[in-house]
């Protein structure tokens, strides 16, 4: 009976003391259509998108006006904003401006990660990078730079996927994370799907396709095949005119020159 007891008080300590792990947090799923991705985000966080309208309570919540919050994204390329409850920690996920540039071929292998890593780290000596690796993703490889300036904390995961340098950022003015606040970012970057290119090819038409019968898909192909086909023989309509007047010029070279061949020949 006794060894039942302290079996039994064990048990409830056990099941008393948090663990770094927590329960399994409720998510949204966000689709980030200028990325070509979908994200999973806590909702228990305050989270603003560049479609968040402007009467959400969300900017309330954080104290700030819609007009600044949405500025500052534009401003930073950045298309989501999330914050904890307590309003300490943020995360956000941006794009590095790349001017046109494709960053495709930059994260292919451990060694591209590195040298990219070492290469950032030299361009942005003005930074104080503590610690820097690598995470592997199942789509993608990420760079992870950790800085430290004074009691301003950051921690970025960086990527390349589908011409797009992206960067998901932690920080913090109230010095290091909790394992819980890590958690939740790690979290992020694992729940990140990029479309193939077959499904940017579905988002793309599902919009136009999603509320059409199969009758109705068949008339838009059609309508669209003839309008093709109408477009195509407009075109060469429109041509006619200049290739007859082309032809006609090189038949009366042609006429011409045989005509001096004749007379050369008479002679």
């Amino acid at each position: 009976m006794k060894k039942l007891i302290v079996l039994l008080c064990v048990t409830v300590c056990l099941f008393a003391i948090p663990t770094a792990v927590s329960a399994t947090t409720a998510t949204k799923t966000y689709k980030i259509q200028a990325l070509n991705l979908k994200v999973d985000l806590p909702k228990d966080w305050l989270v603003v998108t560049c479609d968040t309208p402007k009467n959400d309570t969300v900017y309330d919540k954080l104290g700030k006006s819609y007009d600044k919050m949405q500025q500052d994204m534009k401003k930073y390329n950045a298309y989501v904003d999330l914050f904890d409850p307590s309003k300490n920690y943020e995360i956000a996920i941006f794009k590095i401006s790349d001017n046109g540039k494709s960053y495709d071929n930059n994260f292919k292998t451990d060694v591209d990660l590195e040298c990219y890593m070492q290469d950032t780290i030299h361009a942005n000596n003005n930074r104080n990078y503590t610690n820097h690796y690598q995470y592997n993703h199942p789509q993608s490889n990420f760079c992870v730079f950790e800085e430290q300036d004074k009691n301003r904390y950051e921690k970025e995961y960086w990527t390349s996927k589908n011409g797009h340098l992206i960067v998901i950022s932690l920080s913090s003015n109230n010095g290091p994370f909790p394992a819980s606040v890590n958690n939740v970012q790690k979290d992020i970057v694992d729940s990140i799907h990029f479309n193939s290119l077959q499904e940017q090819i579905n988002l793309f038409l599902t919009p136009k396709l999603s509320n059409l019968s199969l009758e109705s898909i068949i008339t838009l192909w059609r309508k669209e095949f003839l309008k093709q086909l109408t477009i195509k023989w407009i075109s060469h309509l429109i041509a006619l005119p200049f290739i007859l007047v082309i032809l006609s010029k090189q038949k009366k070279k042609d006429i011409e020159f045989l005509k001096s061949v004749n007379g050369d020949i008479e002679n």
